[in-house]
């Protein structure tokens, strides 16, 4: 973690920490206007997640944007995320029927009822799209049993605020890494939704992301493969009236036979649909094509691509 993202994550936890339950009784609108303000401090302030995400646009959408049009996409998703770290912490203090008033539209919501009823458990697969956080709350206020896989963010404090957070939704919270495994079976093995958010740079296979290969995880394909459990990507994102749409796609059910990658490459291409729509609410910031393009994993590129052309498109070349 850089030393300007450890500031401004201290920064974000210290006025959270400073506002405390004063954020719970102001107007929305007030803590919008907020997250809007400390998102845009955080384009000034953090320097290489805003370069990242420069990179990252420049190399999905080509002379289809501008740079100008870059960086100021660049600027709407730092203040989408300081609008929704807002929301949700404001929402979760003032409680989860709250929450729930906050979600206006459903698109699909049956497609995990269904899913569920089969008995062999359900995989939620999502990405930084939206606002992730409020809607594991809303999932497990419906009435859904669940059990979220999270990294913990890098600063100890404001990781410890989002833990003591996420703790109170409702649901199940545990850290992203191998001594979790045997809870994720657990809970598929006696019916119930695990989640996970996706679209983290990985080493583990390398599948086509928003049209370019990138280093994506496994650990969702292989638990589906495993336990005949289907994935179910879906995304919670802030409609224009500032209210929320949870879309759930149609579950992927595991092919006989299917490779990790052949299953972890359907994920991608339903997540990119929400991505694409979005655009602003996903999270440019993260360094997502980082394994792709070391010299290390070229050989394991997927065949009808010109790496070292995308690269240095990636590098501004």
């Amino acid at each position: 973690m850089t030393r300007s993202t450890l500031v401004f994550q201290r920064c974000l936890a210290f006025t959270l920490e400073r506002l405390g339950y004063k954020v719970a009784q102001m107007p929305r609108a007030k803590v919008l206007r907020l997250g809007t303000r400390l998102g845009r401090l955080g384009f000034w302030l953090v320097k290489r997640p805003r370069t990242t995400s420069l990179r990252n646009l420049r190399l999905i959408y080509g002379d289809a944007l501008t740079e100008a049009q870059r960086r100021e996409l660049t600027r709407k998703v730092f203040e989408h995320f300081g609008r929704v770290t807002l929301d949700f912490y404001r929402s979760a203090l003032r409680g989860d029927d709250n929450i729930l008033e906050l979600v206006t539209e459903i698109e699909g919501w049956e497609s995990s009822k269904q899913a569920l009823d089969a008995g062999k458990g359900l995989i939620g697969v999502g990405g930084h799209l939206g606002n992730f956080e409020i809607f594991a709350r809303y999932a497990a206020k419906s009435g859904v049993p669940l059990t979220v896989v999270a990294r913990d963010p890098n600063d100890p404090v404001f990781g410890a605020m989002v833990k003591k957070i996420r703790q109170s939704g409702g649901y199940e919270v545990v850290s992203k890494g191998g001594a979790s495994l045997r809870k994720l079976f657990v809970a598929l093995k006696k019916g119930e939704a695990i989640a996970m958010l996706t679209d983290q740079n990985s080493g583990d296979v390398f599948v086509p992301f928003l049209g370019i290969p990138a280093g994506t995880v496994t650990g969702p394909a292989t638990l589906a493969l495993k336990t005949g459990a289907p994935l179910i990507v879906s995304y919670c994102v802030m409609k224009p009236d500032s209210t929320y749409k949870i879309v759930v796609h149609e579950p992927l059910w595991p092919k006989e036979n299917e490779s990790e990658a052949s299953l972890m490459t359907r994920v991608n291409l339903a997540l990119e649909e929400g991505i694409r729509q979005y655009p602003e609410q996903y999270l440019w910031l993260h360094n997502r094509w980082k394994s792709a393009f070391e010299e290390k994993n070229a050989s394991r590129w997927p065949s009808g691509y010109d790496l070292p052309a995308l690269k240095a498109k990636w590098q501004g070349g």
